[in-house]
């Protein structure tokens, strides 16, 4: 998770705790009276918190708002009003009585007056999200910023994913799950972790492959001098994102100077619409007023005031705007070649950063003052404040979802899935007043019902399976809406104690990037990393995890670093989760984990794997990972829903 925070490590020893199914009662802003942490204690509301997260919301619960979305279910009769028309996605328009629901389209429609004029938005969804099809899968689980290899900038890029997506296919893996990719403040410092983006609707430029922009534009003359200064980076062992993103950037705005446009970028700019000239508009402002739009002039706060208006259609602006969204293309590109290597599984981070493009672009629709967190547990006994932006749930309902819909089609474009960050947000976030602690936060419930019909239909058009992190405290109905939905559950080695806990309708892995790797454990090199990052731990959680291992993959106390992780992964070969997802870290046999939760040190999403990608195809650790997982891809029944 964002920050160097992570809910899934509270209890990570021990097997997931869940929550008592009391259903606590909600308020007409839609805050939850009291919850039950993880260790079982009952907190209810403090009056305090309550009136501040109403304050947050802006607006009296009994204020009108626009009437939401008419959802149904495909295939499903729903009564229309007889006095209305439907105009379909495509621009047809039947009458009411004409409109069959049982027989209407997938798609986004709306009811209309005689006149034209819109009444309501019309929803028709699927029941359940795309299935996997043909057949179980594995893949590999990658921090793309960590590839290291003879190309790159000191950074992973699209090209090293294309590489990488090579390699995984000759291996015999289906699948690449990708850490967030969302664009970060345009000024330096970049926040290092890929969970707190500026923007998950767009791409972070840092992953740009220059060899392959090269390709495209003109080269300066400088090119191969800032080549070799951008090689220098990658033999480092660790990342350095703001000089990679100085380097990179420099050279881009030189071959952008050559840049005439193309066809191709004009179809890409008419097909992002007026959310790339928002978010282009928010890049060139933040590059001159700075990264936090809160801290701006009044009059540039409001994406839709006239001061903005009149900044866009500046020359100048026009024109940095045209690179900002050039860099857009590029990165869209770069992705969709690397999707045809193997089948990408995007993350979409369970929210974004309050002064960043997302929460400018839909201000209205941004809770203030508040932040996403997470309850006090075992791990973090004052709970977590995340410094992420919520929606506000009833704004969100009033636009139609718009955000929603818009993020979720740009996390799931060129992808065969979706992990999505701390599913249970979409039922309900934890959220903490700035200034308190997460001890004094309150959950807030969001339209599930809603969230997971939209998703449901996003899924069928991308034709993309999806997989929520339900790990941590989440009520076991929870996980039943999730498989009636058609939503993949996350099965992790650490906490489930048996194969009868790996359902099909799962995701299977070892362990996260907010927890120990094999080799952290195994060898005790995790437990050194977290003395190095200045915690006073308890090494007994970390030798139940040792202990773990040995017992249930029956190994000698004396065995080999390459047998325990082989064995595994042996393990999850004959678990019934339609998905088995390998660590890259686990794979080439890494002790450090991508991110320790809490620390305030500089290694957290700044380690570079210790091996180049050229090598990792030979590596025998690898090899044998991808045999045993070879018997994990038997043929299955299909659920429904197709790829």
């Amino acid at each position: 998770m964002g920050r160097g925070s992570s809910r899934s490590s509270a209890n990570y020893a021990e097997k997931t705790t869940t929550e008592s199914t009391s259903a606590p009662a909600v308020d007409a802003w839609g805050v939850y009276d009291s919850y039950t942490d993880a260790s079982g204690i009952h907190r209810p509301l403090a009056r305090e918190t309550q009136m501040r997260l109403h304050a947050a919301m802006g607006a009296l619960p009994e204020e009108r708002l626009r009437l939401g979305p008419l959802f149904i279910e495909q295939g499903t009769l729903t009564e229309l009003p007889a006095n209305s028309r439907l105009r379909l996605e495509d621009g047809e328009v039947l009458p009411a009585q004409l409109a069959q629901t049982s027989r209407l389209p997938l798609g986004y429609h709306e009811l209309i007056d005689d006149s034209g004029r819109r009444q309501r938005s019309v929803i028709v969804y699927p029941p359940r999200c795309c299935w996997p099809a043909g057949s179980r899968g594995w893949g590999f689980a990658v921090q793309l910023y960590a590839l290291r290899s003879q190309g790159n900038w000191g950074c992973g890029d699209f090209g090293d994913l294309q590489r990488l997506g090579a390699v995984a296919s000759r291996l015999g893996a289906r699948y690449l799950l990708l850490n967030p990719l969302g664009a970060a403040a345009p000024q330096p410092p970049q926040d290092p972790s890929p969970y707190s983006p500026s923007s998950r609707c767009f791409r972070n430029p840092l992953y740009l492959d220059m060899a392959a922009v090269a390709e495209v534009a003109s080269l300066p003359a400088n090119f191969a001098e800032t080549t070799a200064q951008g090689l220098a980076l990658a033999a480092t062992d660790w990342i350095e994102r703001d000089q990679v993103m100085q380097l990179k950037l420099a050279m881009l705005r030189k071959m952008f100077d050559d840049f005439s446009g193309s066809e191709a970028f004009a179809q890409y700019r008419q097909e992002q619409g007026e959310l790339l000239a928002r978010f282009t508009c928010f890049e060139v402002l933040a590059g001159r007023l700075g990264n936090d739009w809160r801290h701006w002039p009044s009059e540039y706060q409001s994406p839709g005031s006239a001061a903005v208006e009149r900044f866009c259609a500046e020359h100048q602006a026009q024109r940095e705007m045209e690179f900002q969204a050039w860099l857009q293309w590029l990165l869209d590109r770069q992705l969709a070649a690397a999707a045809q290597t193997c089948g990408l599984v995007q993350d979409l981070a369970v929210g974004f950063a309050p002064g960043g493009a997302d929460a400018w672009m839909w201000r209205e629709l941004v809770a203030s003052d508040v932040s996403i967190g997470a309850p006090p547990d075992a791990f973090q006994a004052q709970g977590q404040c995340w410094g992420l932006a919520p929606w506000i749930p009833r704004q969100l309902v009033a636009a139609d979802f718009a955000p929603w819909i818009a993020t979720l089609r740009a996390t799931l474009r060129h992808a065969r899935g979706l992990r999505i960050d701390h599913v249970m947000g979409l039922a309900r976030l934890f959220w903490v007043p700035d200034g308190c602690s997460a001890a004094k936060g309150a959950y807030v419930q969001y339209p599930f019902e809603a969230m997971a019909s939209i998703l449901a239909l996003e899924s069928h058009r991308a034709g993309a399976w999806i997989v929520g992190e339900d790990l941590g405290t989440v009520d076991p109905s929870f996980r039943a809406q999730l498989e009636a939905r058609g939503i993949l559950g996350y099965r992790v080695f650490w906490f489930d104690e048996d194969r009868a806990a790996f359902k099909p309708a799962s995701l299977a892995a070892i362990s996260t990037h907010d927890l120990p790797t094999i080799a952290g454990v195994w060898t005790g090199q995790d437990a050194v990393a977290q003395r190095e990052a200045g915690f006073e731990i308890d090494e007994e959680p970390l030798r139940r995890m040792r202990k773990q291992l040995q017992t249930r993959l029956q190994l000698r106390e004396d065995a080999s670093l390459p047998a325990v992780i082989t064995a595994a992964y042996d393990y999850l070969a004959e678990v019934e989760s339609e998905i088995v997802m390998v660590s890259l870290e686990d794979a080439v046999g890494a002790a450090q984990r991508p991110n320790l939760p809490g620390a305030t040190t500089l290694s957290n999403w700044r380690r570079r794997l210790p091996v180049d990608l050229a090598e990792m195809e030979h590596l025998p650790l690898t090899r044998a990972i991808a045999q045993r997982l070879a018997r994990h891809a038997a043929p299955i029944q299909r659920r429904g829903g197709s790829e």
